[in-house]
This record gives structure tokens, sequence and C-alpha cells, in this order.
């Protein structure tokens, strides 16, 4: 089997020439992206090309997903002959030995040699920070809920893709750690008739609280679960559209404008708003049918309000019921987002199941 070995890079020290050095030295093609790291840093790349590594340059840095798709493109162009990719990071994180486990089962345990192999690590150890462990469990919830498959560790960089990915990987949009969870998600979606992932436990290490890595909180999150934020921002901003309506309808002092004719007024209103932030901006679904989407979004309309005054009703008796919508009415907004995600603002499928045509590309 030929499989080359991507390292994303940027600003690195020594510690990626024992990880690409060791790779190498098995008889690995190694391919390192120097993400913009500037002068400072030429001497380490200098030595991993001397040893043997291919190094590809970003002149400013691109993010870990630009790397990864400049490296799969040279090696898609140069050699042709690749089965597979394996991604790692240069700082520590990933053991050589368990790059080598990977590709072990890729080949032995993968005889189709079809599937995603995966580096899992171990996230209930005390040595994983604890923004790393929060961070893992709320990423694979999300996950789980998106999706409808598991994960233990969708952040892991530790992974080897098959060839018949090259060309899914290549379209995924996203250019920094986004990049990684989009890919996993597109690979879920596009072969979600068969079981496109593999996991295998690795070794969990995080030197100096993980002080290297160069993920940062906020920003990189905000990429991440950009799609549920835009859908939070949209609603909330529907919501004081809804709430500023019915204040200004119920003070104008016309005698027929009872409280209900507001609110239903500032409700419709609001949900026209709505409908449109979601279609253009949350999920970016504006080349559909818009009389189908709006169908299917005013089906979802009535029945996520007929379902909270039912539910509120019901359990009206267990304590306060402002308390108490406030609960059901967030629950049926996860409710709302993924029915939205998946039905009302759906991407039409091509004749054509997408993996054929990705493969007939290659």
């Amino acid at each position: 089997m030929n499989c080359v070995v991507v390292i994303p890079s940027y600003e690195p020290d020594e510690r990626i020439l024992g990880v690409a050095g060791e790779l190498v030295e098995s008889g690995r093609n190694a391919v390192v992206v120097n993400d913009g790291s500037g002068w400072k840093y030429r001497d380490i790349f200098g030595t991993l090309k001397a040893r043997g590594c291919i190094v590809l340059n970003h002149a400013v840095n691109k993010g870990k997903g630009e790397a990864i798709r400049t490296a799969l493109q040279w090696i898609m162009e140069e050699m042709p002959e690749t089965d597979a990719i394996i991604t790692a990071d240069g700082d520590g994180q990933h053991k050589v030995q368990d790059a080598e486990h990977l590709l072990h089962v890729f080949e032995k345990e993968n005889p189709s040699r079809a599937r995603l192999v995966m580096g899992v690590r171990d996230f209930s150890s005390g040595d994983v920070p604890l923004r790393s462990r929060i961070g893992n469990r709320f990423s694979s919830m999300y996950f789980r809920i998106s999706t409808g498959h598991g994960c233990p560790d969708t952040q892991t960089g530790l992974r080897v893709y098959p060839k018949r990915m090259f060309g899914l990987m290549m379209k995924t949009e996203g250019s920094r750690y986004e990049y990684e969870m989009n890919v996993l998600n597109a690979v879920v979606k596009t072969y979600r008739e068969e079981d496109p992932l593999l996991f295998v436990p690795v070794e969990t290490v995080y030197e100096d609280n993980n002080s290297s890595s160069h993920f940062h909180a906020v920003k990189d999150s905000v990429r991440i679960y950009k799609a549920p934020l835009k859908y939070l921002l949209a609603s909330l901003s529907c919501a004081l559209v809804d709430l500023g309506l019915f204040t200004l309808l119920c003070q104008t002092g016309i005698a027929w404008m009872s409280i209900l004719a507001a609110t239903v007024i500032a409700r419709v209103v609001s949900g026209m708003v709505n409908f449109s932030l979601n279609r253009r901006w949350t999920f970016r679904a504006s080349n559909g049918n818009a009389l189908v989407q709006a169908a299917r979004y005013l089906i979802l309309f009535l029945s996520q309000m007929l379902a909270s005054g039912l539910l509120v009703s019901t359990v009206s008796s267990l304590g306060n019921a402002t308390v108490l919508k406030a609960v059901v009415d967030s629950a049926l907004a996860v409710i709302s987002f993924l029915v939205q995600k998946k039905w009302v603002f759906r991407k039409e499928e091509s004749a054509v199941p997408m993996h054929q045509q990705l493969e007939h590309t290659l």
C-alpha cells in the first residue's frame, strides 16, 4: 500500500523533526506544508527537506484546511499512485507508532480500503486539559445530533483518508480548523448508506497543557459551529422583531388592535423574517425552490407553535408556566434547527450519487 504522510505546520518547534524524521526513516513519503511560518523557521523546514520530506510553502498563513488541500493537490498531481494519505500534527501530540498502527488497521482490517480511519483519544484521563475535554464532548454530541452518526473524537487530526475520498476533500469548504469537521460531515453524508468511519484508540498526549496548539477557542469554534450560531443569532433577531412589533401595535391605540391580533401579526412577520434569514444566511439554501421551502417552513412553524402550546399545557402543573415554556421552547428550537437543516432547506441531491461523481473525477 502506498500511503503518504501529510503534516500541516505553522511555526513548529523541533519536535516536528522527530515525528517527520521517524516516518521517513520507516519508508513513508512525507509532505510537510509550511503554512506561512516566516523566515524564523526556515532552518527547521530546511532540515526536514534534507531528511527527505517534501516541503510545500504558503507565503502567508492560510490555515490547516488550506494546508491539507495544498498537500493533497500536490499528491494527486505528482504521486497519482497514492492509495491513501494520513494526516498528523508535528507538535508531538501524535506518536509515530500510533500513525503506523492506524495504517496497519487501514490496510488489514479495512479490506476494501474504503473507510476513513480515525485515531481517537481517551478524554477521561486527568492529564487532558479541561477545555479540550469539554470541547470534545460538546463536539461529539453536536456531531451525533446533527448527523445521526457517533464519533468519540471529532477533533482528532490523526486520520487515514482513502483515495476515493480525495475528490470530496478537495471540494469541502473551510480553511482552518473547521475544515476537518466539515470533511467528517461530508463523509457521513456522501457515504450515508455505508459505515464510513473506523475508530482506533491512540495515546492521548498533551504536553505543557497543550500550549503549542494554534487552535483559537473563540475564533475557531465560531468557524466550526457556524451554522448553529447563525441560527441562534437569526432566532434572537426575530424574537426582537416579534417583541418590538407587538409592542408597537399595542401602542397604536387602534380599537380593533387587540392583544391577540397584535400577537398574530407580530408572530407572522417575525416568522417571515426568520424564514428569509435562515434560507439566505444560516443554511445558504437560496438556490432551492422557494415555494417548496416556504411550504415546509410553514408546516414546521405551525407544528412548533402547536407543540409548544400542548406541551406547556401538559406540564403546567409542575411549576412556573413561564419557566416551563422557556425550557420547552428551547428544546423545540433545537429540534427546529435539525428539521430546517435536514428537511426545510435540504440541499437537493443530484441524480448520480455524489461519491460516484467524485470518484469519476479522480
